[in-house]
This record gives C-alpha cells, sequence and structure tokens, in this order.
C-alpha cells in the first residue's frame, strides 16, 4: 500500500495529497485525499498515442481543464488549480513513458514545472520569460495555464538554440530532456 503524502495538492515540499494504491504501476487507482477518482481524466490510448501527438499542446490544455475541474476544491487558495493540474499531468506523462504505447508522445511532453525549475529558468539569460523575472517571483503553482503554455513555447526556443550551438554533441528532442540540464 503507497503511503500517503502529507500536505494539499500543490503545497511544495509537503507531498502532492495524490496517491496510488498499491500496485499504481499495473493497475491501481489514482485517488485525491478525499478519494474521488481521477480516472476519467487520464489519457486512453484508444486512438493511437501518434494522433494525440499531432494535437498535443491542445490536448494537455483539454485535459488540465478537466483534472482541475476535479480537484479544485482541494487546491490551496493561493495556487492556481491548472497549474497544479498542468504539473501533475506532466510528470504523471513523464512517468508513463516506460511503457511502449504512450512513448510516441514522448518529443510533445511538457517540462514539469515547479520552483527548481524556475529557479534554473531564470538564470538562462537567453529566456525572455518576464512572469519568471519580476519582483514577484510566484510560486510555479500560482500561474495562470496560459503562462504556463508561454514558458512552455519558449522552452522549445531554447531547445532550438541549444541544438543549433557549433560543437554541441547531442539533440534535445523533448522538454522534458532539459531537466537533465540542471539535475
Amino acid at each position: 500500500m503507497a503511503r500517503r503524502p502529507r500536505g494539499g495538492l500543490g503545497d511544495e515540499g509537503a507531498g502532492s495529497g495524490l496517491f496510488l494504491t498499491a500496485g499504481g504501476q499495473h493497475g491501481g487507482k489514482l485517488h485525491t485525499p478525499n478519494s474521488r477518482r481521477l480516472a476519467d481524466v487520464w489519457p486512453t490510448f484508444g486512438k493511437s498515442a501518434s494522433s494525440v501527438a499531432s494535437d498535443y499542446d491542445n490536448w494537455h490544455a483539454a485535459r488540465v481543464k478537466k483534472i482541475a475541474a476535479q480537484i479544485g476544491q482541494d487546491v490551496s487558495k493561493r495556487n492556481d488549480r491548472s497549474s497544479v493540474s498542468a504539473k501533475f499531468l506532466n510528470t504523471f506523462m513523464h512517468q508513463i513513458m516506460k511503457y511502449q504505447e504512450p512513448r510516441p508522445l514522448f518529443d510533445c511532453l511538457h517540462l514539469p514545472l515547479d520552483r527548481r525549475v524556475f529557479n534554473s529558468l531564470r538564470r538562462v539569460s537567453s529566456l525572455d520569460l518576464p512572469q519568471l523575472t519580476g519582483s514577484n517571483n510566484p510560486s510555479p503553482y500560482a500561474l495562470p495555464y496560459a503562462k504556463h503554455a508561454i514558458v512552455q513555447k519558449a522552452l522549445w526556443q531554447f531547445i532550438r538554440c541549444i541544438n543549433a550551438l557549433p560543437g554541441v554533441d547531442f539533440k534535445l528532442t523533448s522538454r522534458i530532456e532539459l531537466n537533465w540540464l540542471w539535475l
């Protein structure tokens, strides 16, 4: 049985408040702290992952909206439920890449945004992200989804810059790979 983390949804450092029952990787059930199932918001790959990949950002926005509607009352008032939902979906999507069926989505994945990522992005001078560098320095969980999307688009531009550098012996293909740069 998985241990249930302490804290509410979107509380950094306190656990996510979401947990998987035993065997989560192999058919376990996903629950929120009040045991509401979220199974209906997870991707169903009835259509191929390749067809989802062709319109991933719109698919992602629709899933985030659906998750946010389900978990809204469980999200801390200081956080934006769509940002918390995006972080959860992005982390989940990265985790399921170990399975063959969703792997065509790897190149489309969004980078899960958290404080560690924001701190790293602030140090990248080539990224023009005023929502990260303003005097407020908001929590990644407080950003509205529209700003989340702006950050994700800027990350693609950053990847293009990295891949264009002379003498680089590797090419990044997914925003999720940026995690390797600041581990």
